[in-house]
């Protein structure tokens, strides 16, 4: 979250990670740690889910993997927001917000 656009994210972000004690830090650390081999298993087959991605073209860890994701899955869409990073659920709340609200929806019509 290095960019001037990210600053409320890493504000967001700082203020969080300063409330919570080396402990449950580690404890975060390990649940990350295993998701990985859970997203593997949920790559390898489409639920036929109909699924909604919402990234930051910013989002230099996760965007590249989501997109190969809805490559391979018919059942799932991505909405990339411009000028957003990871957090883009706060660099673009209102779009984010938007399109999440269009997702729901369509979803309640089917």
């Amino acid at each position: 979250m290095p960019k001037k656009t990210h600053k409320s994210s890493r504000h967001l972000f700082i203020q969080e990670a300063k409330k919570i004690k080396h402990r449950e830090f580690l404890r975060w650390l390990t649940l990350t740690g295993g998701i990985a081999k859970h997203l593997v298993k949920f790559n390898e087959k489409d639920t036929k889910i109909t699924s909604l991605y919402i990234m930051g073209d910013e989002d230099y860890v996760f965007l590249e993997p989501v997109k190969r994701l809805v490559k391979k899955h018919p059942s799932s869409q991505l909405v990339i927001l411009n000028n957003s990073g990871h957090v883009c659920n706060v660099d673009q709340a209102e779009q984010f917000n938007e399109v999440s609200m269009q997702f729901l929806e369509n979803a309640l019509d089917k």
